[in-house]
């Protein structure tokens, strides 16, 4: 009987893994003359979960976190890896994929951006789409204003990242 609630219990997780990545994958079906495939991978490859799943699945956690996320020092980005920790601030991901990690960096500028023009120190714009180039200067004198930070905090990290290229020194 017990076997029979946790086959089900897996079939429920690889249901929802399927609907998941349905979901948020941008694989287009094969067309062929009469028929149309789509491609899906397989959800457990032996005892573990799919690498392709698993990165789904990140990237769309942090494609969705929030400027609460970065500023609790739950998502914390260096020049050579991203860490996500849990709320007792011990690593449970570490990522080192760069095409990720940029995609998050542009991603974390207009967040910064948006936050910055709630708090007034950069002009919002009707988009809230930022840049680098719009909110540096602001992005600068918030630090300099906030506590000493310690590399934990976010805010601080992903300035340093983004200004690196910028060559600006704090």
């Amino acid at each position: 009987m017990e076997s029979q609630s946790q086959q089900t219990s897996l079939d429920k997780v690889e249901a929802a893994l399927n609907e998941f990545w349905n979901t948020y994958s941008k694989q287009l079906p094969i067309k062929g003359r009469h028929t149309e495939v789509t491609i899906k991978p397989r959800v457990f490859i032996g005892d573990e979960l799919n690498p392709q799943i698993i990165q789904k699945i990140i990237e769309v956690y942090l494609l969705k976190m929030s400027i609460k996320h970065i500023l609790s020092g739950k998502v914390v980005i260096t020049d050579s890896n991203l860490q996500i920790k849990n709320d007792e601030g011990k690593v449970i991901v570490e990522i080192s994929n760069a095409a990720l990690i940029k995609k998050i960096v542009n991603q974390v500028t207009v967040q910064l951006g948006r936050h910055l023009a709630e708090k007034k120190l950069v002009a919002p714009r009707p988009n809230q789409i930022y840049c680098l180039g719009d909110i540096q200067g602001a992005l600068v004198e918030y630090l300099k204003q906030s506590e000493k930070c310690d590399s934990k905090n976010l805010v601080r990290d992903a300035t340093v990242l983004l200004l690196k290229d910028k060559q600006l020194t704090r």
